[in-house]
């Protein structure tokens, strides 16, 4: 089941402007996800140790600061080649449902997970789109999150416009649930985080960008980006 959900962050007008954002929600097939979950426990160290960036890293056991240097579709599993060909159909659908053409695009993909009092604070992926020899522009860049075990958790999305605290920002807040299986597509320069584990219960979850080929071929870091369309 698919779902094109179209979601209005309030802003601050007339200083800081509504907008409508659509984001894609798309169910794997029944299982992948408790598979999924079990190759991020086994990979973990194995990813840990080939991909060593001291600069970004929060911690030794901080999978997400490995998201980088590595690319988690390289992994040689049924489930992985599935979650490839699962991402690439929803992508299109999402993209055409909003009239964007597909052809020619490439995709960044990792792992997450966060232990007790991990969280992954307010962040945008813009960083896909950029170290680049071209001027920036309104590139279709997407970005995705895939729960495959979180535990009745949500994450929590706010435009990139809005600014500061108080009530009037934490009303542009929305938060979607994680449901375990279900990939959920939205644009890239969208703020978004996660809740604090607060369980001694790991959440798992898989992200992803996916850039246009004019991007890719511009990009000077691009080594970690495989071809998806």
């Amino acid at each position: 089941m698919t779902k094109l959900l179209t979601i209005n962050f309030p802003g601050q007008p007339p200083l800081i402007p509504s907008v409508d954002v659509c984001f894609y929600t798309a169910m794997m097939k029944p299982g992948v996800h408790t598979a999924l979950a079990e190759i991020v426990l086994k990979e973990k160290d194995f990813i840990l140790e080939i991909s060593k960036q001291p600069d970004f890293i929060k911690s030794p056991v901080w999978l997400t600061g490995r998201y980088g240097s590595y690319n988690f579709l390289d992994l040689d599993y049924e489930e992985i080649r599935y979650l490839k060909d699962f991402v690439a159909e929803e992508y299109k659908n999402y993209m055409s449902a909003m009239g964007f053409e597909t052809a020619g695009s490439y995709i960044r993909m990792w792992a997450n997970e966060l232990r007790f009092q991990h969280e992954i604070t307010w962040h945008t992926h813009f960083d896909a789109v950029s170290n680049t020899d071209i001027k920036p522009g309104p590139y279709p860049h997407v970005s995705g999150n895939i729960p495959i075990r979180t535990n009745n958790t949500q994450t929590y999305f706010k435009s990139s416009f809005t600014l500061g605290g108080g009530p009037k920002a934490q009303r542009d807040i929305v938060g979607i649930d994680n449901i375990d299986g279900e990939c959920l597509f939205f644009p890239s320069w969208v703020n978004h985080k996660t809740a604090k584990n607060e369980t001694t219960i790991s959440r798992i979850t898989i992200s992803f960008d996916i850039i246009p080929e004019n991007v890719y071929l511009a990009k000077k870091d691009n080594e970690h980006f495989r071809k998806l369309t």
